[in-house]
């Protein structure tokens, strides 16, 4: 529930808002764009929060909405209408909650004969993959709705040990008894329909049972044979069924409440006849929580522990912990988002993360982890949006004590795999070679080019912001060098809605993707008008690059007379060189007021200064910020402003060419006469 601070002995409180932390025993997740996030935290309810936010200043607290109050648990969407989710507290409470609203249906399973129902602390729910209105609830019993919860019948026996000496919470808990559910034994943990066979139901239970039934629960079998380091009533933590095969399912099994911590991952390819500890001496630590295996590539599995997370990509012959950006914490639930290949994990005690776009991972898991050996591979890049970002809630400029998620990058996700240890035919390795990333249009033409010196060997991951190349802007001073940028290319206008092709060249190896971006779903943007826009804004471009190669002459200029100062500064001649200093100073003044004409003049005052003349820069600006989030093309206003501008460019460009062609060829001719030599004469000594 976070940290409370007094500073008065209790008479006032303030609430800690930036910890992150949180008990969350499960997740889910809808298919908005950006996509939401979704779990039950132990005695703080269940939530729902952006996955990431199309917003500055991170992902805030206050996006976050609580649906349904008590222990939080599962929640889960109702398929059939996306305005609502399922929500669970303890005790075995269930309500479907409208999202818009905030109301909630109270749903949850009564027995018809008015038999006590044993519900779990973390009683278990879940959908037919076969019908969007029926759902499954759990106690002992199998309970089946097939109108979203509005009424129930019990498709299954008792699927517990109904072992009584292990139903006296009532009088347990010392010095009163347990009032709130959390110790309530022998019910139901995990229910789980099969995706690729209808009718095929798995059940376990917290009293080491498993059960299928094969005709939609009419005939139940027990299962429980598991191999001999799986002592008799282990929980059943969770079941998954196979998005591939029928008749397979990984069971989730831990028994760390009785002292054991040895990991328990069982899967059976026969419907429970036979399981196996795919989890037994592959290095595992903790006990495990969680299961996912990736719906796309069979070989891909996560595995979650009281100590972490493991990843396998030879389908469970090999795991390794996965520590890039993800601590040691206990991973209690897993959920890949079917659209954009994230994994979402639920913690007990670090909250939600998300690890973004894992079909790196996919790949090496179908294609084999020797990929990484490659001295460049690219892997494919989810899809893009050209979305319009937006303030954060509440305080703009915010400070440490308002909490800020990390959010996803704008633009494209591009992940890489380099191999670092790349030996040329000279036999010498390449140290910190850069790599070029080059992007491509539809047409073939490259539009820009991005440089980047990747961490390490394996996996990288960059971002590209779905702009075009660019020009550098017209400066006041002479642009210097940006030391560590290499060739550094400016940013220009953003792309339009495409595929586009990403390629990746590192030394003599190349290796190329494509990433397809869209426009923003919230925005109608026909393409026309996206398409009239970007040509608006390349011509502004245009023109300002114009500008800007006629200003470079006058630092030219102005580096010359530079050198000239320092010239006449050291020549030993006494004479002739008067006018030569007047001559550098006249010519350095009129390059000051064409710039001043073209920048404002310089003002020494300190602050927000306004000088009522428009300078050309100014007017450069303007069409382009009047274009700025106008999504129906550049119309009179646009237009009107670039003839502006326009003139008032050619007009800058035609004073630095009558510069040049009089007052500097007096000067560059001048000097040419003068002969000067930086070397003063030097005489020996006597």
């Amino acid at each position: 529930g976070g940290l409370n601070i007094t500073f008065d002995g209790g008479k006032t409180w303030r609430f800690v808002e930036n910890i992150p932390v949180g008990q969350y025993y499960h997740v889910e997740v809808d298919n908005e764009i950006p996509y939401n996030v979704y779990g039950g935290m132990q005695d703080n309810g269940s939530w729902r929060g952006p996955a990431y936010v199309w917003r500055s200043g991170g992902i805030r607290n206050s996006y976050w909405d609580e649906m349904f109050f008590g222990d939080g648990f599962d929640m889960m969407m109702d398929a059939s209408d996306n305005r609502y989710v399922y929500g669970m507290s303890q005790q075995g409470n269930v309500g479907r909650i409208d999202i818009e609203s905030g109301s909630s249906r109270y749903v949850k399973p009564t027995h018809p004969e008015g038999e006590i129902l044993r519900f779990n602390w973390n009683a278990p729910i879940n959908a037919d993959p076969f019908d969007d209105k029926t759902i499954y609830f759990g106690s002992q019993f199998v309970h089946k709705s097939t109108d979203r919860g509005e009424s129930w019948e019990i498709i299954s026996p008792d699927l517990t040990t109904n072992d009584p000496e292990k139903q006296l919470q009532h009088e347990s808990g010392g010095l009163s008894m347990d009032a709130t559910g959390a110790e309530n034994h022998t019910t139901l943990l995990a229910i789980e329909p099969s995706p690729v066979e209808k009718g095929v139901i798995w059940a376990g239970s917290d009293d080491g049972l498993i059960h299928v039934t094969k005709d939609g629960g009419a005939n139940w079998e027990n299962v429980s044979k598991y191999p001999r380091e799986v002592l008799e009533g282990a929980w059943v933590h969770q079941i998954k069924a196979s998005t591939f095969n029928k008749g397979e399912a990984f069971a989730v099994v831990n028994d760390y409440r009785r002292g054991s911590w040895e990991p328990y991952l069982l899967h059976t390819t026969d419907y429970g006849k036979k399981w196996t500890n795919i989890a037994k001496d592959k290095g595992l630590e903790g006990y495990t929580l969680s299961f996912v295996q990736d719906a796309i590539e069979p070989n891909l599995m996560f595995v979650g522990t009281e100590l972490g997370l493991y990843v396998t990509v030879d389908g469970g012959k090999t795991f390794t912990k996965w520590t890039n950006g993800y601590p040691t914490a206990s991973t209690y639930d897993m959920e890949i988002h079917p659209r954009e290949h994230d994994l979402v994990i639920a913690t007990f005690g670090r909250a939600f993360w998300i690890l973004d776009d894992i079909r790196p991972l996919r790949e090496l898991a179908a294609e084999g982890a020797d990929e990484l050996e490659k001295p460049i591979k690219a892997f494919p890049s989810p899809d893009a949006y050209l979305a319009n970002w937006r303030q954060a809630t509440g305080t703009r400029f915010y400070g440490d004590a308002i909490y800020a998620g990390e959010n996803r990058n704008d633009g494209a996700m591009l992940s890489y795999s380099v191999n670092k240890e790349l030996v040329e035919g000279d036999g010498e390795k390449k140290k910190e070679e850069k790599v070029t990333i080059e992007i491509y249009d539809g047409e073939g033409n490259k539009i820009r080019t991005l440089e980047e010196t990747p961490s390490e060997s394996g996996l990288n991951r960059t971002s590209w912001g779905l702009e075009k190349s660019g020009v550098a802007n017209p400066s006041r001073e002479a642009r210097r060098s940006r030391p560590g940028r290499g060739n550094f290319e400016p940013r220009g206008g953003t792309v339009l809605p495409g595929t586009y092709k990403v390629k990746f060249v590192y030394g003599d190896f190349a290796d190329s993707t494509t990433v397809t971006v869209l426009p923003d779903p919230r925005i109608e943007s026909p393409m026309a008008a996206l398409k009239a826009s970007s040509d608006f804004a390349d011509k502004a471009m245009a023109l300002r690059e114009e500008l800007a190669e006629a200003v470079t002459m006058l630092h030219e200029a102005k580096a010359i007379i530079s050198v000239n100062e320092t010239l006449v500064n050291n020549d030993p001649r006494e004479e002739g060189l008067d006018e030569l200093t007047e001559l550098n100073k006249s010519t350095k003044k009129s390059i000051e007021e064409i710039l001043d004409s073209i920048f404002g003049k310089e003002d020494p005052r300190q602050g927000i200064t306004t000088d009522p003349a428009i300078t050309v820069t100014e007017r450069l600006s303007q069409p382009n910020r009047y274009l700025r989030g106008d999504y129906d093309g550049p119309g009179v206003t646009e237009e009107n402003l670039y003839r502006l501008a326009k003139i008032a460019v050619d007009s800058a460009i035609a004073e630095i060419n009558s510069f040049v062609e009089t007052e500097w060829s007096v000067y560059q001719s001048t000097f040419e006469d003068a002969k000067l030599t930086p070397f003063k004469s030097l005489k020996t000594e006597e």
